[in-house]
């Protein structure tokens, strides 16, 4: 028994020994390096000007910008805006006067003076919770902004949509609709519901519901490239961040260029911003940039691009003027929000139950 214990351990031994050396020559041959930031000179004179307000946030402070330029003194509320990247929880009303968010263990919205107009719970802190709670994650804006709509599950997932006035708070149940919805919108004239539910195979349905006389009046098909087959008029409140697909303009490394310089490249043309000395990651055996393209996005009029940055030499966020190539750095992380609607869908892809921004 002794000696099968000795052997194991020389075996165990020897392979911690092994997988040192190996370590030792990969990490020697492929060291860990940092990003550097080379020829990056930032401007303090760049103002931005938007076609629409921006919300800012940044170390759990949210900030109003009429007319987009960043500035960081006076925040309008204080405490966390729980979304990771840019993917969930904020809703800017239309004609950004309003904001409604996750915050901790509730859904807040305030106006953009910071006035606060109503704090919803409980709500849901994962989609399969059962809980009778509202969604945190799902809200839409009526086209006249006067009204939030939110949608709250029972324990048994059959789903309710509320409406919240702001003009009067109240905060007032449209309907039950005895079964499970995963997201939906509303009409522009307020008097139809589309949501996403199954079926009894598990299949993904999208109805259209009567909000007058209550009740389920169609279920709307998809072409086989996901676009929605009707005529009805809908409007569409995307996440405060849906980015473009097919915008013209890219920020980022060149695919021309095996370093990992910032260019911008706009109908097929690239222009140099900053130069980049990649880092690398010895553990991943991958080349790293300057840029967290999990975090950035294009300001309203996609004239300025907003975006984290990575660096030994700094670390923050910079704003890019993709007329001018210039760029102001801020020491901050910074993201931002603003009003993504539309009601002309044709070219909007609808799929797994939602429309997808183009």
């Amino acid at each position: 028994m002794r000696k099968k214990i000795i052997f194991i351990g020389i075996i165990i031994l020897g392979g911690y020994l092994l997988f040192k050396i190996l370590g030792i020559i990969l990490f020697k041959t492929n060291e860990n390096r940092p990003i550097e930031l080379i020829e990056f000179k930032p401007t303090e004179s760049l103002k931005v000007q938007t076609s629409k307000p921006v919300f800012y946030y940044s170390e759990r402070e949210l900030f109003f910008s009429k007319n987009g330029d960043l500035n960081l003194e006076k925040p309008i509320f204080k405490g966390a805006v729980g979304e990771r990247f840019y993917d969930n929880y904020v809703f800017v009303s239309p004609n950004s006067n309003f904001i409604a968010f996750k915050s901790e263990n509730q859904i807040i919205i305030i106006d953009n003076n910071g006035k606060e107009i109503k704090s919803i719970h409980p709500i849901q802190n994962h989609i399969l919770d059962n809980d009778n709670a509202f969604w945190e994650s799902e809200f839409q804006w009526s086209k006249n902004s006067e009204n939030l709509f939110l949608m709250k599950h029972n324990e048994l997932k059959e789903a309710t949509l509320y409406s919240l006035s702001v003009n009067t708070k109240e905060l007032v149940q449209m309907c039950n609709l005895k079964e499970q919805a995963v997201h939906f919108y509303i009409s522009p004239n307020q008097k139809q519901l589309f949501y996403s539910t199954y079926d009894n195979k598990g299949d993904r349905l999208f109805k259209k519901y009567d909000l007058v006389n209550e009740k389920v009046t169609d279920t709307i098909n998809r072409t086989k490239d996901w676009k929605l087959i009707t005529q009805d008029s809908i409007f569409i409140n995307f996440k405060a961040n849906v980015k473009s697909k097919k915008l013209n303009k890219y920020i980022g490394q060149s695919k021309n260029d095996t370093l990992c310089n910032i260019y911008l490249t706009e109908n097929g043309s690239e222009k140099l911003i900053f130069k980049v000395k990649c880092g690398f990651d010895a553990f991943k055996g991958r080349k790293l940039g300057a840029l967290e393209h999990n975090k950035n996005i294009f300001l309203p009029n996609n004239r300025y691009f907003l975006t984290e940055l990575y660096s030994k030499n700094k670390n923050g966020t910079i704003i890019i003027d993709t007329k001018t190539l210039e760029y102001k750095f801020y020491k901050k992380e910074v993201k931002a929000y603003f009003s993504n609607t539309r009601t002309n869908f044709d070219k909007v892809l609808f799929t797994w139950g939602e429309f997808i921004a183009d």
